[in-house]
């Protein structure tokens, strides 16, 4: 009787051990569970962002970044959530850390968000005397072919240039990613035209991209363009009229152009930029008015166009004392643009 007895206790005891240690194993199984990390975009252009994403974890996170020495824990808004967005300026390492009540912390799989665009490699070329010298580049997306080390003007696109020179020239190949493909903002069309004094609009750059085209609307106001663009520095709207600013930066101008269509420029514009622009027609500065505040497009993005303006003519002077009213008429410059990065720049030498 008493052997089984003792036979019986020792069946509970195992039981009741067998049942403690599942538990205990479920407990473990549903703690601390990292997931898998990843990004909505592993490659952007500089000063452009991305979202990070979460899945498959249990517990709370944390996100953390290298900076080539440890982890640091992010402390943007969201650095605790499964879709974080962070801007970047230049590539980074990422991982997750999830840890659950009472548990010890798991870490998710480590992952690169590239930033920016590999520069391509150029072979020159020797002749003599006066003539065509080929140039050729090669890299990963489109070369396109500039006559100075930033800014400048675009000469040509393809892997190959053949500028004819006189003299040993220097010029730079870019390697551009064609991610976002182009397009033309759209503009409501024009009520009445005002001259004189230059008008046109200021907007907040929603994402990265290239102004590859700018086209002062209804040629039937005069023979020629008047246009410039400026980068508001810091990124802030100009100021209500009458108050004025020169707190900006001009990155294109152009007075009394007789190109009937666009006018071909490259001017890169980061996310976040405050961009102004301003376009008259003929040498008395008339703009073609569309009333009131316009809404756009670039890349899909719902962009608002805000008037600005000088009291000054941009077909003699340079943009200066801007200044901005909310939901007076804007003057009429339609953009193109191509979405994607470019990068730095490699010199290309065609010697004599």
């Amino acid at each position: 009787m008493k052997k089984n007895l003792y036979l019986i206790i020792v069946a509970l005891s195992l039981s009741f051990n067998a049942s403690a240690n599942s538990d205990q194993l479920f407990s473990t199984a549903g703690c601390s569970v990292a997931g898998t990390a990843s990004a909505s975009k592993d490659s952007i252009c500089d000063n452009d962002s991305t979202t990070l994403l979460l899945t498959g974890y249990f517990g709370a996170i944390q996100w953390q970044s290298y900076n080539g020495t440890s982890w640091v824990n992010e402390t943007g808004v969201g650095f605790n959530t499964p879709n974080y967005a962070v801007g970047l300026i230049t590539t980074t390492n990422f991982r997750a850390v999830v840890q659950g009540i009472g548990c010890p912390a798991d870490t998710s799989n480590i992952f690169s968000i590239v930033v920016g665009f590999p520069a391509p490699t150029t072979t020159g070329a020797t002749r003599c005397g006066f003539g065509p010298a080929t140039l050729s580049a090669s890299g990963v997306g489109t070369i396109k072919w500039f006559d100075s080390s930033s800014g400048g003007n675009l000469l040509a696109t393809g892997n190959s240039f053949t500028p004819t020179i006189a003299s040993t020239t220097t010029f730079y190949a870019a390697a551009v990613s064609n991610g976002g493909g182009s397009g033309t903002t759209p503009l409501p069309p024009e009520t009445n035209t005002f001259a004189s004094n230059a008008r046109g609009y200021w907007f907040t750059a929603p994402s990265n991209f290239t102004l590859t085209g700018l086209y002062v609307l209804n040629p039937a106001n005069g023979s020629t363009q008047n246009i410039a663009v400026v980068r508001f520095n810091p990124a802030v709207p100009p100021p209500v009229f009458s108050a004025t600013t020169n707190a900006f930066t001009t990155l294109f101008l152009t007075q009394n152009n007789t190109t009937t269509g666009p006018i071909t420029v490259n001017i890169p514009i980061n996310a976040g930029d405050v961009i102004g622009v301003l376009g008259t027609r003929d040498f008395t500065d008339v703009n073609s008015y569309t009333t009131g505040t316009a809404t756009t497009t670039i890349n899909g993005q719902s962009v608002t166009l805000t008037r600005m303006g000088m009291q000054f003519p941009l077909a003699t002077l340079a943009p200066q004392d801007l200044w901005t009213e909310v939901g007076g008429s804007i003057s009429r410059v339609e953009m193109t643009y191509e979405v994607g990065c470019e990068s730095p720049r490699t010199a290309s030498i065609a010697t004599v």
